[in-house]
């Protein structure tokens, strides 16, 4: 069913997906934002193969008939497990504390990707990194370069997980995803851009 078009939706956490992953698989974490992450993705014609995490099947399914997408063509039984026991093949993600990344981030050389909303990252964002919205990522991937070394951040470790998922999907192998959030990430040395207030600010000071 993979080879002839089928997407297989993970909606296992994040934490427990980036250790290991099926394949060109997308990932919608079965979180407070699940319809968000898939109504980003998915259309009405696909057929969709959900591997979940062992007695949240039907509620996945449920919440995606809510989004309009109801062509679950079928569930993996036994789920990550019992595809991993077999020959099939398997990939992972990197994560990266906040810590770690504040190493890499004074070490090695990498492209650097702020997941949040534009408006989010104009307030403030780390030094170097580029705004690149989980709203226009999937148009955008296409255009990157699949030989450099992309970092990626967002408002929570789901989001980045989630935007791992695409690159993979995408042919990128070189990444690394923080597995704290944007939050975490201003607690560390690592500089941080914010925007400059003008005298039309009501928030703007003279002083």
């Amino acid at each position: 069913m993979i080879a002839d078009g089928a997407w297989v939706i993970d909606s296992r956490p994040s934490a427990i997906f980036v250790q290991g992953l099926i394949p060109h698989s997308i990932h919608a974490p079965a979180s407070e934002h699940f319809i968000e992450y898939a109504e980003l993705l998915l259309e009405p014609d696909m057929k969709l193969i959900l591997l979940a995490e062992a007695g949240q099947e039907t509620a996945i399914s449920r919440n995606l008939l809510k989004t309009g997408f109801a062509n679950v063509a079928g569930i993996i039984d036994g789920g990550y497990e019992a595809w991993a026991a077999t020959e099939n093949k398997k990939d992972l993600i990197i994560d990266i504390t906040s810590d770690e990344f504040e190493l890499d981030f004074n070490f090695d050389e990498f492209y650097l990707i702020d997941l949040r909303p534009d408006d989010q990252y104009e307030e403030e964002h780390l030094e170097y990194a580029e705004n690149l919205p989980l709203s226009e990522l999937e148009e955008a991937i296409p255009d990157l370069n699949p030989e450099v070394t992309y970092y990626l951040y967002g408002a929570s470790f789901e989001d980045a997980a989630f935007a791992a998922a695409l690159f993979k999907r995408g042919g990128f192998h070189k990444l690394r995803v923080v597995n704290e959030g944007y939050e975490a990430l201003k607690k560390t040395n690592i500089p941080v851009i914010k925007k400059k207030k003008s005298k039309s600010d009501p928030n703007f000071s003279a002083n």
